[in-house]
């Protein structure tokens, strides 16, 4: 039973991730490289942050934690893309095309599917390998959430940040678009649109927060942000000189 619903945990969580990823990112070596760069850049982006850890009582604050973790990952996110456009600019200069060979659709999306698995494997993946082994049942409850085992809510919480990532990678490339990759601002704080991913994040980040008092009332506040930022991104590709 535990073998089973470990198992179901990992197919919810890293299913659709992996079925992108072998359908569209792994035909393309370009897109391979987004999605690991973007991976590794991410994980940059937490190890740094990491180190305040070492200062008494800074992981005791908890609004503090995720303030700063937000802004370091977004932060870097912001930096990838402009590396990316950067990077492009090159290709295109030296090539002689007269428009980018890449699509920001699934650059984005490539981006946001390294970030995510990622994401889901060093935060996510200790709970639910335990559920293979530590509980015979393959379920734990808690008196904060009764209605949903620990794994469930892991497991939801994973994908629904996945779906965030992707979101907020296609409105951090087209924001980096829109501002210049070569000319853009070096301190995105003043972008009113990079200011929009940073709310977004760290809404859905502060949601979880929720969980220790209802789970239910958590993944609501998480999905409601993930919903937003689907709709945002749906408006950014919809507009005519978005770059397919």
């Amino acid at each position: 039973m535990a073998a089973f619903l470990g198992f179901s945990y990992v197919i919810l969580v890293l299913g659709p991730a992996l079925a992108f990823f072998l359908a569209v990112v792994s035909r393309k070596p370009e897109l391979k490289l987004i999605a690991i760069s973007s991976a590794f850049f991410w994980l940059m982006s937490i190890i740094i942050p990491s180190m305040l850890y070492s200062f008494d009582g800074f992981g005791d604050v908890i609004p503090l934690v995720i303030l700063v973790s937000v802004a370091f990952e977004e932060g870097i996110r912001y930096w990838f893309t402009r590396v990316y456009m950067w990077t492009e600019k090159s290709i295109i200069e030296k090539t002689g095309q007269e428009k980018s060979p890449y699509s920001d659709w699934t650059s984005a999306l490539s981006a946001g599917v390294g970030i995510g698995i990622m994401y889901t494997l060093i935060i996510h993946g200790g709970v639910i390998s335990a559920a293979f082994d530590e509980i015979p049942s393959g379920d734990f409850f808690s008196d904060s959430c009764p209605e949903l085992s620990l794994y469930w809510t892991s497991a939801l919480n994973a994908l629904l940040f996945q779906i965030l990532h992707l979101s907020l990678s296609v409105l951090c490339f087209d924001t980096v678009r829109r501002s210049g990759a070569a000319d853009a601002p070096k301190i995105p704080i003043g972008n009113c649109n990079f200011l929009v991913i940073l709310m977004l994040h760290l809404v859905a980040s502060f949601s979880t927060t929720i969980n220790t008092v209802s789970c239910v009332g958590g993944l609501a506040a998480l999905g409601g942000t993930v919903a937003i930022s689907l709709l945002l991104a749906r408006s950014v590709i919809n507009q005519p000189d978005y770059l397919t």
